[in-house]
């Protein structure tokens, strides 16, 4: 699953309703962030909370970006965190920060429309 793919199959109607979504259930200045693949900005009026809005094997190469994507969000803490179903244990160990801070401050807000969409709790 893929943008590619939701493009091509579905006129991208899953993405577009994902993120009415997020826009419903956040506020303007808001900042979400997409974890591995659920590449969500284009469909959506939020920006993302790191400047690293895709986190695929390249990222790895830049010294430093996984210290920095981590501190970022770990710090400014994303109204909402979108991934895809297929990806939460994608990488998981490059992630588990982001998923111990899901598991504590979030709740899942949706797993319609090919994302799971986690909300900051108030």
């Amino acid at each position: 699953y893929n943008i590619t793919e939701s493009l091509r199959n579905k006129s991208g109607k899953e993405m577009i309703a994902a993120g009415k979504i997020i826009d419903t259930n956040t506020t303007p200045g808001d900042k979400i962030i997409s974890l591995s693949n659920a590449y969500i900005y284009p469909f959506t009026k939020r920006q993302s909370v790191s400047k690293y809005i895709y986190q695929g094997s390249g990222v790895d190469h830049i010294q430093g970006s996984r210290e920095e994507f981590l501190a970022v969000v770990l710090n400014d803490k994303p109204a909402i965190i979108a991934t895809y179903p297929a990806d939460v244990n994608w990488n998981a160990g490059w992630y588990a920060p982001i998923y111990e801070m899901i598991a504590n401050e979030y709740y899942l807000l949706s797993n319609e429309n090919g994302y799971y969409l986690f909300k900051r709790r108030s």
